[in-house]
């Protein structure tokens, strides 16, 4: 596919196809979460090649990181996105 997938996606990648190995009439997806410029120093040093950071990414390496304690209810979350997001 020519596509460079971050570790994540990596692992389930292969639990992936390790399934159709015995579900041969199996189709899959994978959802990718994460960018491979997320883990650059790992990928760089597995790939022996440079990776390029979006220009979207790399700003938001100049963002303030914020971090809320919350409940791990749904209810409590989805109401802080909603409060907080709009």
């Amino acid at each position: 596919f020519n596509y460079t997938i971050d570790p994540h996606g990596a692992v389930g990648y292969l639990a992936l196809k390790s399934y159709q190995e015995n579900h041969k009439n199996t189709t899959g997806i994978i959802l990718e979460t994460a960018h491979p410029s997320k883990f650059k120093d790992d990928m760089e040093n597995i790939l022996g090649e440079i990776i390029a950071v979006p220009e979207r990414l790399a700003r938001l390496s100049d963002l303030k990181k914020e971090a809320h304690n919350m409940s791990i209810d749904y209810k409590p979350f989805k109401d802080f996105l909603l409060k907080n997001y709009k």
